[in-house]
Parts: C-alpha cells; structure tokens; sequence
C-alpha cells in the first residue's frame, strides 16, 4: 500500500486530464457541463428519483476508452441538507470511480502510476450549497485523504485526487486548508519538500522563471520527440523501411518525412494536426505551474496547453514571437514554434540551422533569464542543441575571469536516468533526481507532480478568500478578527485618509485580501 495524495489545482475540471471526473447534478448534469461529456452518455436509472436513495448518489453516466470516466453525483441539494451532505456525496463519487475503473481493468491514463480522480467544490455553484462555501471547503479537504487512504488495497492500482477550483478564493480557501494539514504532503520525501519550498521563495520573490520540455505534456497525451516522429512516418514509411527508419538520426528522419509528405503539405501543418489532435486536456503539471507567480515562460513544445492553463487563472500569456509584451504581462517565448502559427515549427534540420540564424533575439531573451533569474526546468532534456549554444554564452559571460565555483542559475526536475548528464550540468544546475527516490519511471513522474503541487502550495498568496463571506467558514479564529478589523478600518477611514497617496497602496492590499469596497 502507498500513500495516495490530494492535489489542489486552479483549473478548468471540464478541460483537465484525470481518469474519472465529478459531473454535477441530480435528474442529469448542467449546462455547463454537458459539452464537456463524451458521446453516449445517459444518466443513470438510479438517480433519476433525485437522490431519494441517498446509498446511491454517484454512478458512472458512459464507458469510455481514452477518455476521462464521467461519474454523475447527485450534490444538487436544499438548505435543508447541511456541508456535510455535500461532503458525503464527493465521498460516493471516489468509491463509484474506484471500484468502477478497477473492475474494467483500466490502466491509468497516459502512463500515470495511480488514477487521478478530480472534482470541484461540490454544492457551491449551482448545487444549492454557496453561502456554505467555506463550511465545505474545510470538511472536504481532510476528507478526500483520509478517503482515499481508505480505498487503498493491496494488488489493485491506487488512487490520488485532485479538488479542482475554478476561482481564485476558492483555490485560496482550500490551499489554506490544506497547510493545517501536517501529513497533507508524506507522499512527498522530505528533501523534496525542502527544495520545492526553496524555489517558492524565489518564486514570492519575483526571481523564479520557467522551462518546460515535453516531459510536461505527456500526462495530458502528447507524445514525445519520438513518438512524435513515429506518428509522422505512418503511412509515408514503409515497414520495409522501418529497420533503416530506425538507425537514422532524429532531425535525419524528420527531413525524411518532410520530403515525402504530399504536395502543398508542410511538415508543420502536420505536426500541428498531430499535436492539437492530442491537445484536448491540460495536464496537472500545466494547472499547478500556471498558478505560480511566475512572468517568464520558456519552451520547446509546439502545444498552447501552458497558455490555456494560465487563462484560467487569469494570466493571459503574450506569446513570444508574435505578440507585443506589457509590463508586468506573464509571456511564454515559444523557442521551437507553436502549433497556432504551424510555419513557426522546428523540427527538421534545416529549421534548426535557420533557428541559429534568424532566431538570435531569442536566443537573447534565454540567456537575459538565465543571467538573472533561477531557472526551473521541468520535463526538457537536454538534448537539444539550440539551448546548448545559449547555455555555452550564458556561462562564459558567468564566468568572466573567474575560476572558482559559481551558483547554479537553475533547477532540473528530472524523472528518469541521466546521471552522466547530470555529471555534464553539475556546475550549471540543481540537479533533482526523482529517481534517487523511486525506481519505476512512472513514479518519479508522479512525484514530480507531487513537488510542483507542494511549490504551488508554498509559492501562494493564500489569501483572496478573506473578505468574501462565501468563505467565511474556512477562516481561523485570527483571520476572522483581523477580517473584522479591516472592516472597520474601511468603515472608519476619513474622506482626507481617503483623499491620501497611502491609502491608494491600502486599498491594493485589501484588493488582494478579497475585502469588499463599503457601500
């Protein structure tokens, strides 16, 4: 038996990559939910009475192959019921996914060691239940472990759960929770938990930047480089041909496949057919990165699912090149193009030759991040020649005259081998290798989510929610007085206090507090 752990994302539960997902609802699911199910879905007999056997609140609406297991839960209540009906509902739906997908036998989906099962605030939007937002919020959290610890058993796949909030104080609210929670992240080896909480101050700080590599996009089903150019073969290689396919070198079979490809057809039209084919969901890792307090991005993947997580929690990404930059705007800087602009693509040789010549400002932008911030490296691998030049000028402008030791200007999160690489980079980078702590692949890409998880945990200003009364019920016996005081300091405030530059800065503090503007 392992330890089962609960993620809390901002994200859109409709558009993240699980293995079973809460739909909301009783006679059948909203509105807003229904363009998010599979084809084929029904609701089921058993709660078309509207919960009247309350044993039976949650039933699985379709079978699905490859897709998210859509699991109706009947959480549409009255003010008759109290949180901890709510709460007992969300408890039905982990038991229904659990006992549902282990008896079809289903291996988590892409490559995921456990099944991710995901859920909202139950109740607290259409459910009848938001004036008890907070009441919820601090029953459910504990809950989902403490269920999930249950439903472990020996020789069957185990389980993790993400709660997954759509709005800032109600990922705020349950972030709060959680941090009372001691043993919220054992699945999680200490000196982990020590270096994810070491970049979050870097991250509160304004110092901490972002690199994502394809690692990041393979829990929502991108393929890697690999699979990438196996699926661009197909039907342009043929199995005569696979063996000598094989031997060649990756950009060698790239320009391969872009000389057979079919008039009027370009190799990035292609890839981006492949890549947003596979697009459809976010995976965790975008949700719990998109959170931080982070303005700077970089990337190789041709994917936008980075940017898409960031919408959600209302940091729109310029995207670089092709969008102009305000102050303080959270860019991404696409080093190897984007599937929305599928010219921009790199991928054979000739397009890495002509990303030396014509991509220097760039290369540019990398190099003034690397220089100065801390870098954090996720799912890259650092094969890629491109970022090697610009890593060779950015030491050798570190270095200077100097020969002693230097700080490392990054982090690598690295599932996998690699220690002669790590051995390569010792000098440049932290190297945190998830297999010092796991053996099997799929448990160190667990962990990994497991660390971005608890760096978004640390890295966040966990107090949007004090000031909104739906969330009243979250708050500790402190919070609440200091919300009371902060009410009257706004009560009490004088038009001349008002009228004054300071309290321009105090009303920005009370803005980020949640506190309403009186009346």
């Amino acid at each position: 038996m392992g330890t089962p752990h609960v993620f809390i994302a901002w994200a859109d539960l409709k558009k993240l990559a699980c293995d079973a997902w809460l739909v909301p609802g009783a006679r059948g699911p909203g509105a807003t939910w229904r363009d998010a199910l599979p084809a084929g879905w029904h609701v089921p007999a058993l709660l078309s009475g509207f919960g009247i056997d309350d044993a039976h609140r949650a039933a699985v609406m379709v079978d699905t192959v490859d897709e998210p297991l859509p699991v109706l839960a009947n959480i549409t209540g009255s003010r008759s019921e109290g949180p901890a009906w709510y709460v007992e509902g969300a408890a039905e739906f982990l038991r229904v996914a659990t006992i549902a997908l282990r008896k079809a036998g289903r291996a988590p989906l892409n490559g995921r060691s456990r099944y991710l099962l995901a859920l909202p605030l139950v109740g607290t939007k259409g459910g009848g239940a938001g004036a008890w937002s907070g009441e919820i919020t601090s029953l459910l959290v504990p809950m989902l472990r403490a269920e999930a610890q249950r439903l472990e058993v020996d020789g069957e796949v185990g389980i993790d759960v993400a709660l997954v909030l759509i709005e800032g104080p109600a990922w705020a609210a349950a972030q709060r929770r959680r941090h009372d929670d001691a043993h919220a992240f054992d699945a999680l080896p200490a000196p982990l938990q020590q270096a994810a909480d070491d970049l979050a101050v870097r991250a509160r700080s304004g110092g901490l930047t972002l690199f994502l590599g394809a690692g990041i996009a393979k829990p929502a089903g991108l393929p890697d480089w690999q699979r990438l150019l196996h699926l661009l073969a197909q039907e342009r290689v043929s199995k005569a041909e696979l063996q000598a396919f094989g031997e060649l070198t990756e950009l060698d079979r790239a320009a391969l496949i872009e000389r057979r490809l079919a008039k009027g057809e370009t190799m990035g039209d292609a890839t981006a057919r492949i890549i947003i084919d596979k697009s459809r969901r976010v995976a965790l890792g975008h949700a719990l990165l998109a959170s931080l307090p982070v303005n700077e991005v970089v990337t190789t993947n041709y994917d936008d699912l980075f940017e898409r997580a960031s919408a959600v929690v209302g940091r729109p990404c310029a995207r670089i090149p092709g969008s102009a930059v305000s102050p303080g705007e959270r860019f991404i800087l696409k080093m190897h193009g984007c599937v929305t602009r599928p010219s921009s693509i790199v991928l054979t040789r000739e397009d890495y030759m002509r990303f030396q010549d014509n991509r220097s400002a760039l290369s540019g932008i990398v190099q003034a991040l690397l220089l100065t911030r801390h870098m954090l490296f996720v799912g890259f691998s650092f094969t890629d020649d491109n970022f090697h030049r610009i890593a060779h000028a950015v030491r050798t402008a570190i270095r200077g005259d100097a020969t002693g030791p230097r700080a490392p200007f990054g982090t690598n999160l690295v599932v996998g081998g690699g220690t002669l690489v790590a051995d390569l980079w010792r000098e440049d980078l932290h190297w945190l290798a998830l297999s010092a702590h796991e053996d099997k692949v799929r448990d160190q890409a667990r962990l990994a989510e497991i660390f971005l998880d608890r760096l978004s945990a640390r890295a966040a200003t966990i107090t949007s929610h004090l000031g909104d009364d739906r969330w009243a019920g979250a708050l500790s016996d402190g919070e609440r007085q200091l919300r009371g005081r902060l009410e009257a300091l706004q009560q009490q405030v004088t038009p001349a206090e008002r009228a004054s530059t300071a309290w321009g800065e105090v009303e920005v503090l009370l803005a980020r507090l949640g506190m309403k503007k009186p009346g």
